[in-house]
């Protein structure tokens, strides 16, 4: 017996004079990893926060062209709208007028004029009646809470 005592022992010696396996190596695998990982997150970040303002850049050169499109496109059609004008052959519209659609000019006793005052009152009894049943809601509504 003495004998498995020592081995016993000894083998305890052995165990006690392994060296210890230590976690560094995984702590640093892991801390590789969580930078890379950062790294790539960070990085996709920045990408799309790029491309987002690439965009934003676009639609804002798109707008600005179209706005510019726009402003050719009212003088233009101010440009029409003066030389349309111009061209109005008012003898041939009047002629257009009598020939085809049958018209006449009015005569003198068709020609009634009126005089207007410059000032033009007017009593808006919709908006008074309006304002009246606003002030009965709103009168309900605040003795309903009181």
């Amino acid at each position: 017996m003495p004998l498995r005592q020592e081995e016993y022992f000894w083998e305890e010696e052995v165990v006690a004079q392994q060296p210890t396996k230590t976690k560094e190596k995984p702590k640093k695998k892991s801390k590789l990893k969580t930078k890379v990982f950062l790294g790539v997150v960070t990085f996709t970040v920045a990408l799309s926060i790029v491309y987002r303002y690439a965009m934003v850049n676009r639609i804002n050169t798109e707008v600005i062209a179209l706005k510019n499109d726009l402003e050719e496109i009212n003088m233009l059609n101010a440009q029409l709208k003066l030389n349309a004008e111009k061209n109005i052959n008012y003898e041939e519209i009047e002629k257009y007028a009598i020939q085809n659609l049958g018209m006449q000019k009015a005569q003198a006793y068709q020609i009634e004029y009126i005089n207007i005052d410059k000032e033009d009152i007017v009593n808006n009894t919709v908006t008074n009646e309006n304002k009246n049943k606003l002030k009965e809601v709103l009168l309900s509504i605040v003795e309903f809470f009181n």
